[in-house]
């Protein structure tokens, strides 16, 4: 009898010991679970971090009368010097005009929306774009930008990351990452050539290796570029479209809308000296 006790006793060690196992094991995947969930929720609320400008849900955007047009502002350096650089007080004075006049400060994947669907998500709508990458984007924009909480944003020449006058690499992540505001990066091709003095396979070249390395480094999908200095011709269309972009920016003065083509859009010139009124008008008309 004392043998057959001691045989149950040690099985029911076994079964208990067995069960603590599988229990302390559940326990850690639980906890494994858990940790995991949380840091996923983590990595939620930084992409969710509020941007800049209240959005107004797509769902609420309204049919436009006719085709859509919408100022798409083109800036390069916020510098003084030439006709290319706006003085750091004037672009900041711009960039208040615009927000005190009730402009809504649209993303590329909103343009493109307000192009395709011709819908908007109120009258005043303007997508504001720097050209080249210069280091005043981080410098002297982001805290301009945040200070508004405008969307901007910057064609990079991936290229010029190693130049003293450009953003790093660093840098333009930061400028990607940046709260407060929303800082979108899109190319402007890998050396800032012009497209319609190269053959096609180079043109392919510049804008898909451009795309490549943005998406490789920013970890965001690159669906806009613009061409350098507005040079392009019909195998420039033709390479943007292959390489996968769903915009093309040009230099040609005016309004865009869809009816130019998604890959030949119009774009507004602002220079530096203008009055408070003659800005608004160009933002409006696009001359």
């Amino acid at each position: 009898m004392r043998v057959k006790a001691l045989g149950i006793g040690l099985m029911a060690m076994l079964v208990l010991g067995g069960c603590t196992s599988k229990a302390s094991s559940k326990h850690s995947a639980a906890v494994r679970v858990t940790a995991k969930q949380k840091r996923t929720e983590r990595r939620k609320a930084v992409r969710h971090v509020n941007h800049g400008q209240k959005r107004i849900p797509v769902s609420r955007w309204h049919k436009t009368a006719g085709a859509a047009r919408i100022p798409i502002l083109m800036y390069h350096d916020i510098n003084v010097g030439n006709s290319l650089q706006m003085p750091p007080k004037q672009m900041q004075n711009q960039l208040h005009w615009l927000k005190d006049a009730g402009y809504y400060f649209l993303s590329p994947d909103e343009a493109y929306v307000a192009l395709t669907q011709n819908k908007l998500p109120q009258r005043k709508v303007v997508w504001v774009t720097f050209d080249d990458g210069y280091k005043t984007m981080y410098t002297h924009g982001l805290p301009m930008f945040k200070q508004v909480g405008a969307y901007v944003t910057i064609n990079e020449i991936t290229d010029s990351l190693t130049n003293p006058n450009h953003v790093d690499l660093q840098q333009l992540r930061a400028l990607s990452d940046a709260t407060g505001t929303t800082v979108n990066i899109e190319s402007h091709t890998v050396s800032h050539l012009d497209m319609n003095k190269l053959p096609m396979a180079k043109q392919m070249t510049e804008m898909s290796y451009s795309r490549g390395r943005l998406q490789q480094w920013l970890h965001t999908d690159i669906n806009t570029v613009a061409y350098p200095a507005g040079h392009y011709n019909r195998d420039s269309v033709i390479a943007a479209q292959k390489a996968g972009y769903k915009m093309a920016l040009t230099t040609k003065p005016g309004l865009a809308t869809a009816k130019q083509g998604l890959l030949q859009l119009h774009r507004v010139r602002v220079n530096p000296g203008l009055s408070k009124n003659r800005y608004l008008e160009l933002v409006q008309t696009g001359i």
